[in-house]
């Protein structure tokens, strides 16, 4: 089971290192095999702006750029690619920088024309197989940030063991439930929020309550306590629960909506 520390952190305020949660995860049967670092390759791309962009004198298809890719001043780098333009946000490998494909940068001359660096296309960067052109990035992103932040690529992710008997670990939202239980990640502040959006679900008919006799059933039919079912629908509360009140939850019907014993 491959599980991605920033998909984890989605579903539970864990903020510690990989490998203190493998740890963890491991002393509780569900053994780390690995922690892998998939788009380490890449992390030492930034982003460039092009600032300016004008043909080669000397070719018929490259282009001489003026980057800004946070060094403190504009680098001059030779590109070849036909969609490049001025005014694009670009991932630039800098001097010195090695590439997925194992080549290096290096300070160049290509027709006469200095280049200190390379604006990359995908399938340079591991990512794709397109190499129609340059990659192309959101306006948003901030000149000097490392790529790997800004696309929000995965930089560690687990790979965990699961047994045959924990099958309800197979997937991140059944291991946030052990990772919040392992670092008692269960806040009173926590518990009365989800417990208030359960009471406004309840209120708005979204919800319904209901007792069984003496005893009370969850969506599988185990006996419970005697008590309240609450079935939660909407989809953000359910997960919340799910992955916060295991304790107090067991998964409904459906995939998206889950039984809250009161």
């Amino acid at each position: 089971m491959l599980l991605s520390l920033s998909w984890l952190r989605e579903f539970t305020p864990y903020e510690g290192a990989a490998e203190e949660l493998g740890d963890r995860l491991t002393m509780l049967g569900l053994e780390l095999e690995d922690i892998l670092h998939p788009y380490d390759a890449i992390s030492s791309i930034v982003v460039g702006y092009v600032a300016e962009c004008a043909p080669h004198p000397d070719s018929d298809h490259l282009h001489c750029c003026k980057v800004d890719a946070g060094q403190g001043q504009l680098l001059d780098i030779v590109c070849g690619a036909p969609n490049v333009a001025a005014g694009q946000k670009v991932p630039v490998a800098l001097v010195g920088s090695r590439l997925p494909d194992g080549t290096v940068i290096k300070k160049a001359k290509l027709r006469g024309a200095p280049s200190f660096g390379m604006i990359c296309s995908e399938r340079e960067l591991g990512l794709t197989e397109d190499h129609s052109g340059i990659m192309v990035l959101p306006d948003s992103a901030a000149v000097g940030a490392r790529l790997v932040d800004v696309l929000e690529l995965d930089r560690e992710v687990l790979d965990i063991s699961i047994t045959p008997n924990r099958a309800d670990c197979l997937s991140v939202l059944g291991l946030a439930r052990e990772t919040a239980l392992a670092f008692n990640l269960l806040k009173f502040a926590g518990c009365a929020y989800l417990l208030w959006l359960a009471w406004l679900e309840w209120r708005s008919g979204a919800a319904h309550a209901s007792v069984r006799g003496n005893t009370a059933f969850c969506g599988y039919g185990a006996l419970f306590r005697r008590g309240i079912i609450m079935n939660i629908t909407n989809p953000k509360v359910s997960l919340f629960f799910l992955a916060f009140l295991p304790q107090f939850s067991d998964p409904g019907r459906g995939n998206l909506s889950a039984q809250i014993i009161l």
